[in-house]
């Protein structure tokens, strides 16, 4: 065999000389980079395998991975912090007693328009022209209770609620009397 050959042969085997990869630096990075571009699903996976291979040479695809996997993993929690919150919220039920106030709301517009109509608010929701029967339901299904005044000037509207009870502390109250507006939201 050349002597050549032999040096090269030696020298490929010596590890001072041998280029030096970091397996679990690349895996971390890469799991990272998935992570990052999936709304930071697998972020925190990739992190841990990033921090564990930063001690290992060479570092750069461990350090990329771990900054890409604290990144993916604030936007995760974040995703995860808002889905949450909008679920919890749901559950408490806000988010219908605001979809009741916006049709209280819209109602409370067409009320208005027909008392400039006719010159006082109408006796029943029935009469309002441009309504839909699912117009005059709440949002947990229960039809608002509309009571005129009697001296036709005013009216309270009232959402019973996820309860579905009318006169409890979850109502949702829109009174309108010739003082003025108010609204009052449940508790």
């Amino acid at each position: 065999m050349p002597a050549h050959l032999d040096q090269a042969e030696q020298f490929a085997r010596d590890p001072r000389y041998r280029e030096q990869t970091n397996g679990l630096g690349i895996a971390g990075f890469v799991t990272s980079l998935i992570g990052f571009l999936s709304c930071g699903l697998f972020s925190p996976i990739g992190a841990v395998l990033s921090l564990i291979a930063i001690f290992k040479r060479p570092r750069l695809f461990a350090a990329m991975g771990l900054v890409l996997g604290i990144l993916g993993s604030g936007w995760l929690f974040w995703i995860l912090f808002i889905v949450g919150l909008a679920g919890a919220l749901a559950w408490v039920g806000v988010g219908s007693n605001y979809a009741a106030m916006m049709q209280a709301t819209s109602l409370e517009r067409q009320l208005d328009m027909y008392q400039a109509r006719v010159g006082q608010y109408p006796p029943t929701l029935d009469l309002l022209t441009g309504t839909k029967p699912e117009d005059l339901i709440d949002p947990w299904g229960t039809p608002y209770v509309y009571m005129m005044d009697p001296d036709g000037k005013g009216y309270s509207l009232v959402s019973a609620g996820h309860d579905r009870k009318v006169g409890t502390e979850d109502d949702a109250k829109l009174y309108h009397t010739t003082g003025g507006l108010s609204r009052s939201a449940p508790r």
